[in-house]
């Protein structure tokens, strides 16, 4: 079995854009399973290895955090945000007040945005 998760930004190195970006979507922009004190629960390892184990019985549980860069243009990161639950649960008219934005904030950025982002795949196998 293999499960992966990709946050679209590096919670240990933040930049411009995600600060512009987070500023503009508020608190939300957090993980809904995300515990104070913790990493995120993408990234939390321990935890998600013990969870494949416990709850789905695998043996052999591995992980591994792959950080990552995508360099997106405006229209590309205006997709991008377009294609998130924090997004996409809001109403039409603020989905594309947001949008816009985002997509204002990427072109004041030479063009392009370049994103750090963070793929965690876990992998097990039955016994």
């Amino acid at each position: 079995m293999a499960l992966w998760w990709t946050l679209f930004r590096d919670p240990s190195q933040s930049d411009e854009f995600s600060q512009a970006v987070e500023n503009i979507l508020g608190p939300a922009t957090r993980g809904a399973f995300d515990e104070p004190g913790r990493p995120p629960f993408q990234l939390d390892e321990s935890q998600r290895r013990l969870d494949m184990i416990r709850w789905a019985g695998l043996d052999d549980v591995s992980s591994e955090i792959i950080t990552w860069t995508c360099q997106l243009t405006p229209v590309q990161a205006r997709a991008l945000y377009a294609s998130m639950a924090t997004v996409i649960r809001r109403p039409p008219d603020e989905q594309r007040t947001i949008l816009d934005e985002v997509e204002r904030i990427a072109t004041t950025s030479d063009g392009f945005v370049r994103r750090r982002f963070v793929t965690a795949l876990y992998t097990g196998r039955r016994p």
